[in-house]
């Protein structure tokens, strides 16, 4: 048999216990599975589905989700300081790069590869 301290701590535990109503609230019991007419097979069954589609539904909605430039085009997101300062920095280099670029004379005559264009080009010439 119990002792009487025991017993006493199970009554107080039954009493303070929440109910049938308190648990579909919280979200401790589903309502499918309240109801005796249902198998429980055929419960987790449908559990499993239901868990099944809202993956699916998750998995599709994180495919076709915007990426982050395109948020930051719509201005939903706006660019931290560090991604501002490294645009930035890109962008004046490829100024700086622009402005300073050597002319296409420069660039034939410091090119190792033109005498062997030329090279190549008159050997064909020869064979036609």
């Amino acid at each position: 048999m119990l002792s009487t301290t025991t017993r006493e701590q199970l009554e107080k535990f039954v009493e303070s216990r929440p109910n049938l109503q308190e648990l579909l609230e919280r979200n401790i019991l589903k309502e499918y599975e309240c109801n005796a007419k249902v198998s429980y097979s055929l419960m987790k069954t449908v559990e499993q589905l239901l868990w099944r589609k809202r993956q699916c539904t998750l998995s599709q909605k994180l495919e076709h989700r915007p990426n982050v430039e395109e948020l930051e085009q719509r201005g939903i997101l706006c660019p931290t300081e560090d991604q501002m300062k490294g645009k930035e920095l890109k962008r004046k280099r490829m100024e700086d790069f622009l402005k300073n670029r050597p002319s296409r004379k420069e660039i034939t005559q410091l090119s190792p590869v033109e005498p062997h264009v030329k090279q190549v080009h008159s050997q064909l010439e020869q064979k036609l």
